[in-house]
């Protein structure tokens, strides 16, 4: 029941300056008292999120942030990692820390390498396109485009 609500506010909660730290908490507490995994991970989400849209925050932000990954992960919740990962992404794109963000994605597309996971070697080239495209680096963004869809022809991945 709780998921339900949470869906139905998260653009509320997200778009709006309600979104901080205590109502977070308190969202993941009342998850974590009945049992809801999406509830809590939803919370912690608030609070990355929170974090996000603060200018100069990175040190904060990474700590939800990894706080967040860390749980998503122990549910075995790959698709909540990995959108993370693309919101640390976007973090250093706006920040123009472009190597950091280049540096980042190498080593999630190794653990997603490593995982043989397909979608998301593919969503990393994506993400890898996105840096890129933000430094005006076209010419090295049409790079990433052939990869990506022998990956997805090969698998036949219906999920794009």
């Amino acid at each position: 029941m709780i998921s339900f609500i949470l869906f139905i506010l998260k653009p509320i909660i997200c778009a709006s300056k309600l979104a901080s730290q205590p109502l977070a908490d308190s969202l993941r507490q009342a998850a974590i008292a009945i049992g809801d995994r999406y509830g809590e991970c939803f919370a912690l989400q608030v609070k990355f999120l929170y974090e996000y849209y603060k200018p100069n925050n990175f040190r904060h932000f990474d700590q939800s942030l990894q706080a967040y990954m860390d749980k998503v992960l122990s549910y075995g919740m790959d698709r909540f990692y990995f959108y993370a990962v693309s919101m640390k992404t976007f973090y250093y794109t706006r920040e123009k820390r472009y190597l950091e963000g280049f540096l980042y994605l190498q080593e999630q597309t190794n653990i997603a390498e490593s995982r043989n996971n397909h979608y998301r070697i593919c969503m990393l080239h994506r993400m890898t396109g996105v840096i890129q495209h933000s430094r005006g680096e076209l010419w090295q963004n049409k790079d990433h485009a052939p990869p990506t869809m022998a990956i997805y022809k090969l698998y036949k991945s219906n999920e794009q």
